[in-house]
């Protein structure tokens, strides 16, 4: 397995804050390194949002889900 730190979000794209989906272009890249040279579970950690989640996303052509732990505040989840 392989540990990926980012200090935003990669796999959101739905909120208007910080996030890789504000760079398509490197965050495409991103996903095609993950694609072309990696053949094991990858998982990312994230912060920068004040708020815990959980994502995951299907990337094609890669044989596993990639699941995302954004940890900026456990205690404070977003929403009840």
């Amino acid at each position: 397995m392989i540990v990926v730190a980012s200090g935003i979000q990669v796999i959101p794209d739905q909120h208007r804050f910080e996030k890789w989906a504000n760079f398509p272009t490197e965050r495409a890249l991103f996903f095609d390194l993950i694609r072309a040279n990696v053949s094991v579970p990858l998982i990312i950690i994230s912060g920068a949002r004040h708020i815990s989640e959980v994502s995951r996303f299907d990337l094609e052509h890669y044989g596993y889900p990639l699941y995302e732990f954004t940890s900026s505040s456990l205690t404070n989840p977003w929403g009840k």
